[in-house]
């Protein structure tokens, strides 16, 4: 897919769009930083405390999450039932994180511009990526 610094870029520039602080537009960087670094959220903590730490570590965790549920949902021995159960679960931890609402623009700004960059590439969303982007994140 797209290049982890490009797809930061693009988040970055979608939160300044909605006039989101400086602060969060900068978390774009260190969420994706944190899959070249080893103990991510102790290095953030290190470099620029513990509320980004916070922050890189619950967007991270949320980004598994979604990952493992696309995984077992493309694995197409899923029934129906199985599918909208692990789609809930996903929404579930994503209003979990709620309480800290930068890890939801994060999320909500990472979603839109991976759709803008098939989009613009001319390739067709994966079903999973779609589906979950219709069932989990349009509701919000």
């Amino acid at each position: 897919g797209e290049n982890a610094l490009a797809h930061a870029d693009g988040v970055a520039a979608i939160l300044q769009g909605i006039g989101s602080a400086p602060e969060l537009q900068a978390a774009a960087y260190l969420v994706y930083a944190g899959d070249f670094l080893n103990k991510p959220e102790e290095v953030v903590s290190k470099a620029f405390g513990d509320s980004y730490a916070s922050l890189v570590s619950h967007t991270r965790k949320l980004v598994q999450l979604q990952r493992a549920a696309r995984g077992a949902a493309a694995g197409g021995d899923r029934k129906g039932d199985q599918r909208a159960e692990q789609t809930e679960r996903v929404r579930k931890m994503l209003l979990a994180f709620s309480r800290d609402l930068r890890v939801v623009l994060l999320r909500l700004a990472s979603r839109l511009q991976t759709l803008r960059w098939f989009a613009a590439v001319r390739r067709d969303c994966p079903a999973e990526l779609a589906e979950e982007s219709l069932s989990v994140f349009a509701p919000l």
